[in-house]
């Protein structure tokens, strides 16, 4: 018996492509503004981490924000960005650490209706953050 070869290629439907979304200078705007506030919390819906965007209790309390990258199709919009400030705690074998200078890194993905973020799925790196606070490795 002969063997069947996988193949890399990707099966397409015929007559159907996926159309090309154009950049939004305007949703790109909007996301800057709402990462350079530093209230993730202020979106009014999504999850960041595994919690309701409202509810989320961030563990650096955001005084500088670096966007390191930031881009769009149409309304949504995918980014990347370090919040650094203090410690704020919420964080296992971290409380010593509270009010020492520490550095959240983020990514995610914002939808934008009009002129604020309508949705957000977002990632935050609390395990680094950790790990730069305490001077343990990751694993």
């Amino acid at each position: 018996m002969g063997r069947r070869r996988r193949s890399n290629r990707r099966t397409t439907i015929p007559g159907r492509r996926r159309a090309r979304v154009a950049a939004d200078a305007s949703a790109e705007h909007v996301v800057a503004r709402w990462l350079r506030e530093g209230d993730l919390a202020e979106a009014t819906s999504g999850r960041i981490d595994d919690v309701d965007a409202p509810r989320f209790a961030p563990v650096v309390e955001p005084k500088q924000v670096e966007i390191l990258d930031l881009f769009s199709a149409g309304r949504r919009v995918a980014f990347h960005a370090s919040l650094s400030g203090r410690y704020s705690g919420g964080l296992p074998d971290a409380d010593e650490h509270h009010g020492k200078p520490a550095r959240l890194d983020i990514t995610g993905i914002a939808t934008v209706e009009g002129d604020a973020i309508a949705d957000v799925k977002v990632v935050t790196d609390r395990l680094g953050t950790w790990s730069r606070l305490t001077g343990h490795t990751m694993l």
